[in-house]
């Protein structure tokens, strides 16, 4: 299976409603595909304090100590292929954290 270009992530993220981010895991870190342009503006973050934030793992977002429902719902939805649906506190900009719903499916 070949890998997608950061192209095409884009072009498929593009197609998508609403707030996207599209991830890899890769071990025990997640990776950054796609990221649509409004998800830093919903943390009150500019891109560049987003793309600081989660240079390493978009995971460092997600409050430490949410990280890992977080990772299990999304690792769970990869091997199960159920959706995931989570609530969990992401950092913001301005309120220290702010609730987050993702919901996900494969």
């Amino acid at each position: 299976m070949r890998s997608m270009t950061a192209a095409e992530w884009a072009e498929l993220g593009k197609a998508m409603p609403g707030s996207v981010g599209i991830y890899r895991i890769n071990r025990d870190v997640m990776e950054t595909l796609y990221l649509s342009e409004d998800v830093p503006e919903i943390l009150t973050m500019d891109k560049t304090e987003y793309h600081t934030l989660t240079k390493d793992d978009a995971m460092d977002v997600v409050c430490v100590p949410d990280r890992p429902a977080v990772l299990e719902s999304v690792r769970k939805c990869v091997t199960e292929r159920v959706p995931a649906d989570i609530y969990y506190r992401a950092y913001h900009g301005k309120h220290g954290f702010n609730w987050v719903h993702a919901q996900g499916k494969i």
